[in-house]
């Protein structure tokens, strides 16, 4: 996503899908907050949203 505008209306939707998917996981116990932390770091990077992003988990 280097080179492609980051925030296409198709790139938000399937970032904030993958944030909600690992949101749910944490309330039905299946990861912990710290592995959530982690994921969100993996899922930011891959859809090109650093940390300090207003999009960011």
């Amino acid at each position: 996503m280097q080179n492609e505008n980051i925030y296409t209306s198709e790139n938000l939707m399937n970032y904030r899908t993958a944030i909600s998917a690992i949101d749910h996981f944490v309330k039905k116990g299946i990861f912990t907050p710290k592995e959530a932390a982690e994921l969100y770091t993996v899922i930011g990077q891959k859809y090109g949203f650093n940390s300090c992003s207003i999009f960011a988990a």
